[in-house]
Formats: structure tokens, C-alpha cells, sequence
């Protein structure tokens, strides 16, 4: 799940709220949460101010996302044992 996703979330606040809040369209926003589009520098700064986010966690990618739910603890994900 994206920073500004999870901050949102975390905020109460609707796909609709923030879209309103911001200026963009709802639809906008979701696709900004997911990664499929970028936003003006503009719209991410009154993002992350919104959100108390960095610039960094809502215009860049987040190559952490994913390793960091393999084992909660920045490993492989494997038990340790040999194969």
C-alpha cells in the first residue's frame, strides 16, 4: 500500500475528500495512490502538506513497499534453514 494511501486511510478521509481538498479529480487520486500516474509538484506538495508526507513519499516509487511485508524483518523471507 502506497505512503499517501496508508496516510489518507489513516486520516479518515475519503478518495472524494482528499480529491476536494486538492483539486483533482477522484479518479485522479486513485491512480496517484496506485502508482499508474504522477501529479504536478504542486498538487504533491499540497498532498504532503495535507498529509504530513515527504515530497519523496508521494512522487516517488517506494521500492521498500514490498520487502518490507516479506518477513518484518529485511530479510529473504525464508526460515533459515538449508534447503
Amino acid at each position: 500500500m502506497s505512503p499517501l494511501r496508508k496516510a489518507r486511510l489513516r486520516r479518515g478521509l475519503s478518495i472524494y475528500d482528499l480529491a476536494e481538498a486538492v483539486g483533482m479529480s477522484a479518479a485522479s487520486i486513485s491512480r496517484v495512490e496506485r502508482r499508474v500516474q504522477s501529479t504536478s509538484p504542486t498538487t504533491a506538495a499540497k498532498l504532503a502538506a495535507l498529509l504530513d508526507l515527504s515530497l519523496a513519499q508521494i512522487l516517488l516509487p517506494d521500492a521498500n513497499e514490498e520487502s518490507a511485508t516479506s518477513d518484518g524483518e529485511g530479510g529473504t523471507g525464508r526460515s533459515g534453514v538449508a534447503p
